[in-house]
């Protein structure tokens, strides 16, 4: 061996061991010294403590986690991902104080002027004032008032009205989307390591992106006019888009529920109530004196209840997840970079041991920490700026809600005057000691019903993959469906055609809580599905295909009511009418003696009525011909093929692997095109010689095709049930002689309001016979609770109107034909009662009500008046067959052949 050779194996070969020991050594004492992480409970490989957390009220789950585990800083798992909680002051003086760098960010929003929020509450209380004595959902006010102040904070404008109208309304929703969605559960949350396969895993980014769009679609105008005004609005040079959108979803949400929990505490504590009043009657006086933000120095009563209501129900009970931005240690043990990091606020606020960091309370006055008691906060030095870490309920440190000084006066200001200016009362005269207070986190926290999901409304059993198709006859649904009810839920009643829930209405009280009460969540129109996933041409311009109640439906509806059917527009066109009568009465009048048709004459006449309105043309003659008789049965083609049951309304999975199944949307763009070549010429004669160039060719074949065939049905249905009741017949001519003359008087539409018998008659036929007996098909925009029962998004939902005007707890004699029931009846078609709505209510109420109001009993006035009606082989009028079907509108089965004679008056 060399020389070499031997130093190496006598100096390096010991040195390089020596070196390897002592590494070794090092890391095996490192390891026995490295901080352990926060104690927890046992976390299972894979899934880690997930099913230990309840998903609606984690923080309750947790808090009760920390008393069995650790009552200060507790670590769980997610899947893989590390968590840690403290559920103590002092924990979360360690995270929120002490290792605020470590744990920490937070953005600041601007000031917001006092008048305005004066102004805005003000304006709420005016509203509160209209609906005296009517049942309001509390969070819905709030909740407008709030977005108003945020609106005319960033954008210096109102977003919406007490009626859910207004821009504002979608932003919101799309808003709560949004953060819903951000914030639901990613599994690359739970397993990082997914992360690395996908960036969007389950493909949350890109529903945020599309919501995002929507947002920027429903406030591109408005944005642009805020942008470029924004040296008007103080401190917002530098607030964008987003800010914007963050602003309004924290901002609203945290603020009415807040207010909305402190009422429901007052209420359930008169003896805190009074005291409440009782302080404010001090300082501002009588209730017709308002409360005013500079009176809320002056009212510790109230600041104590404000501070107690935010203890027992912080609007975000977890604050908001914090994140480890680099390793580090805290009460002892180790907290690894990125892991997420919460404070249990709502643990710490119902702790019984009470106050211990800093000492600023007596211990015992945590004591029944579940009980609302403001007294706790009178002449204490605690408050909500986050120094005191037992009560923290807007956060601390760098990471304390930004929004604070905002909600510290708004939240008081509200409930001062609404406490102050109005008495409430429960629905039903229920004891508010009975108010339900469970809770729900979802963005914030919030009242929920019941400990346990909503229950679907009650119904018959349904079969897998059919669901209760067999139970509901296809001609007579509304029928079936009300026999249903009466055995399965004579209020609400859900059910199943195919795997689709649909939800029905056949009551009063529930038609009064779809049509009004939660119109604005039922306002959706269910649209099936190829018209909704390709149908562009008709979903963007017609009523009828309109899934939500959004600008493009405002507008047609502003077209329908003003240009079309408001007063003034009805005024203008009574000689029309009268003119077209007349004509029909000429008609008649050469068919003396010979077998007619009734349906087809009054359909003509409604037809020409219309055609003359937008077109003014005549479309079709008593023979049948002219381009209306083409127009006519394309029409109805086309109506009934957008009523085609789809397999992929039934089963909505069908829908992702073809838009249009059954080829339905093909057959009426097919259709749709003929329509457009018959009348080509006429409708660009139209466009160029009418000022009335917004009520475009969709917009007349709705107007066409719902006007004629519910006008035609009715009229006919009221000729039948007249001529099977002799004694009306009599006493309504009697009537009508007496306010026109003989039988060659011309009734005009100005003689109806003379005619209360006719009225009735008419509004009877309607009660028997209503031309929509389930109305159109509502759906659900968005999940809500109705009756106690939930009702999911996208839910269809019908209002069975047929099985409430035949409801006998309702209607004496239900199935008999009585129009004296109407006379001297506040009973009315404009749906503000809801045991008789022919024509719907709410927002979604027949646009065409008031010409229908006219034109119908015009035309059978003007036909009983001067005919007698005989059935042909001279049949008994009392064996007429009243047989319905349901086809585009609720015709009688058997169409009505009569003739006509000239009656000797």
């Amino acid at each position: 061996m060399s020389k070499t050779g031997k130093v190496m194996e006598y100096f390096v070969t010991p040195l390089l061991l020596y070196i390897f020991l002592v590494i070794t050594c090092k890391y095996l004492s490192s390891l026995r010294r490295k901080i352990p992480l926060p104690p927890g409970p046992f976390s299972w490989p894979l899934i880690g403590n997930i099913f230990q957390v309840d998903r609606r009220r984690p923080h309750a789950s947790l808090a009760k986690l920390a008393q069995v585990h650790v009552p200060d800083l507790m670590s769980i798992r997610f899947g893989t991902r590390l968590v840690v909680f403290a559920s103590s002051p002092t924990a979360a003086a360690e995270v929120l104080k002490t290792n605020d760098r470590m744990l920490s960010g937070r953005y600041l929003s601007p000031h917001i002027g006092v008048s305005m929020r004066e102004k805005k509450i003000a304006e709420m209380m005016q509203h509160m004032a209209v609906k005296q004595g009517q049942m309001v959902k509390i969070r819905d006010m709030v909740s407008v008032t709030a977005f108003n102040v945020m609106g005319n904070l960033i954008l210096s404008k109102d977003l919406m009205d007490y009626e859910g109208n207004g821009v504002g309304e979608r932003m919101r929703e799309y808003m709560v989307t949004y953060t819903k969605t951000a914030v639901s559960p990613q599994l690359a949350d739970l397993y990082p390591i997914l992360g690395i396969f996908s960036r969007d895993f389950q493909g949350t980014y890109k529903k945020l992106m599309i919501l995002f769009d929507n947002i920027c679609n429903v406030w591109t105008g408005i944005v642009h006019d805020r942008r470029s005004g924004v040296s008007k609005l103080p401190s917002s040079g530098n607030i964008d888009f987003i800010d914007a959108m963050e602003t309004f979803g924290a901002g609203t949400e945290s603020t009415t529920a807040t207010s909305e929990w402190m009422l429901v505490e007052l209420l359930r504590n008169p003896q805190a109530l009074k005291k409440f009043r009782d302080e404010i009657s001090q300082v501002v006086g009588g209730m017709n004196n308002v409360v005013k933000e500079s009176d809320l120095p002056n009212l510790p009563y109230l600041e104590a209840c404000f501070k107690e209501t935010l203890r027992l129900h912080p609007p975000g009970p977890l604050l908001l997840p914090h994140r480890a931005v680099e390793t580090c240690e805290v009460m002892g043990y180790r907290i690894p970079k990125d892991t997420q990091v919460m404070v249990n606020m709502w643990a710490i606020a119902r702790d019984r041991s009470g106050p211990t960091v800093g000492q600023v309370e007596d211990p015992k006055n945590w004591d029944d920490p579940s009980r609302f008691e403001p007294e706790k906060f009178i002449n204490s030095e605690m408050d909500y700026r986050g120094r005191y870490f037992e009560y923290i309920p807007f956060g601390s440190g760098r990471r304390v809600c930004a929004g604070q000084p905002l909600a510290s006066r708004f939240v008081p200001l509200v409930i001062a005057s609404l406490i102050h200016g109005f008495d409430w009362i429960l629905p039903n005269d229920m004891d508010p000691a009975q108010i339900d207070m469970d809770e729900i986190l979802d963005i914030t926290i919030y009242f929920y019903p019941s400990k346990t999901k909503l229950p679907l409304p009650p119904g018959p059993f349904s079969w897998p993959f059919i669901g209760n198709l067999f139970q509901v006859g296809r001609k007579r649904p509304h029928a079936s469906l009300a026999k249903l009810a009466q055995s399965h839920g004579p209020d609400l009643m859900s059910i199943r055609f195919g795997t689709r829930l649909v939800v029905v209405a056949s009551s009063p009280a529930a038609a009064a809580e779809v049509l009004k009460t939660h119109d604005r969540m039922l306002s959706g129109r269910f649209v099936s599905h190829p018209i909704r996933v390709e149908g562009s041409k008709l979903h963007n311009v017609s009523t009828a295909f309109l899934e939500e109640c959004d600008e493009n439906w405002k507008n047609v509806r502003t077209i329908y009511r003003g240009a079309l059917f408001s007063n003034k527009a009805l005024e203008s066109q009574v000689s029309l009418r009268e003119m077209k009568i007349r004509e029909m009465m000429q008609y008649l009048d050469t068919k003396k003696g010979q077998v007619i048709k009734i349906k087809f004459v009054v359909f003509v006449t409604a037809l020409n009525v219309l055609g003359n309105l937008l077109l003014s043309v005549d479309l079709i003659d008593y023979e049948g011909k002219g381009i209306g008789a083409r127009l006519s049965e394309y029409l109805r083609k086309f109506t009934e093929a957008g009523g085609i049951l789809e397999l992929s309304d039934l089963y909505p999975v069908l829908g992702i692997f073809c838009t249009d199944f059954q080829g339905t949307y093909k057959k009426l763009m097919g259709m749709f095109d003929t329509i457009c070549a018959v009348w080509g010429d006429i409708v660009q004669d139209k466009r160029k010689r009418d000022s009335l160039d917004a009520v475009d060719f969709v917009d007349a074949l709705e107007i066409f095709g719902a006007g004629t065939e519910s006008t035609t049905a009715t009229s006919e249905w009221m000729l039948v049930e007249l001529l099977r009741n002799p004694q009306a017949l009599q006493k309504l001519r009697d009537e009508i002689s007496q306010v026109v003359g003989g039988g060659k008087g011309i009734i005009k539409e100005s003689d109806l309001p003379s005619l209360p018998y006719l009225d009735a008659c008419f509004k009877e036929t309607l009660r028997l016979h209503p031309p929509g007996p389930l109305l159109l098909p509502h759906r659900a925009v968005q999940t809500c609770e109705v009756m106690g029962y939930r009702i999911p998004r996208n839910t269809q939902v019908l209002v069975n109107m047929w099985a409430i005007a035949r409801d006998s707890k309702i209607w004496d004699d239900p199935s008999s034909f009585k129009p004296e029931r109407f006379i001297n009846s506040k009973f009315d078609n404009k749906g503000q009662k809801f045991e008789y709505l022919p024509f719907g209510s709410g927002r979604r109420i027949c646009a065409g009500e008031p010409l229908a109001s006219r034109f119908i009993p015009l035309a059978v006035a003007s036909l009983i008046h001067k005919f007698d009606w005989i059935l042909p082989n001279e049949m008994d009028p009392a064996k007429i067959n009243m047989d319905e079907v349901l086809d585009i509108t609720m015709f009688k089965k058997d169409p009505l052949f009569v003739i006509p004679k000239l009656r000797n008056v």
